[in-house]
């Protein structure tokens, strides 16, 4: 239940993204991150949504795979500005896929569970919302799966 719950979340990051206050998330992705204003209320707006969403860290990509806002955005290990276009989950969100993936994550080398999906646009894909759940934050959360 506790990954399915940030499922929904992820899978509902692209239309949250057009509610961001001030100023619609979607620009962002249009502008390429170029706003660094909006690329900040963003990442304070993912950073908001990740503390309730109990989620590891939450991203938003470009459709190349770039990294425009994180929830970590101001953490050491922050992913703004990674480039993640060789991971799996990336290439199958921008195929109108949902992705899931199961690896190691190469910013922390911690292992994660990474779900995305694709953000569309009136053009075709804007870009990627992603989630990445740790096994600790599940176990924490009462998850028991079986190791």
């Amino acid at each position: 239940e506790v990954l399915g719950n940030q499922d929904v979340v992820v899978k509902n990051l692209g239309p949250q993204l057009s509610r961001v206050p001030g100023l619609a998330g979607m620009t962002l992705l249009a502008s390429g991150g170029r706003d660094k204003a909006l690329a900040q209320r963003v990442n304070v707006f993912l950073e908001r949504l990740n503390e309730r969403a109990g989620t590891t860290t939450l991203y938003v990509m470009d459709a190349k795979g770039q990294v425009l806002a994180a929830s970590n955005w101001n953490k050491p290990d922050s992913f703004v500005g990674q480039d993640f276009s060789y991971r799996p989950y990336v290439s199958d969100a921008l195929q109108g896929k949902p992705g899931h993936f199961y690896g190691i994550g190469t910013t922390s080398g911690t292992p994660g569970y990474y779900l995305s999906y694709g953000i569309a646009g009136e053009d075709g894909w804007l870009g990627v919302a992603a989630a990445i759940a740790v096994y600790e934050a599940w176990r924490q959360a009462g998850f028991a799966g079986g190791a």
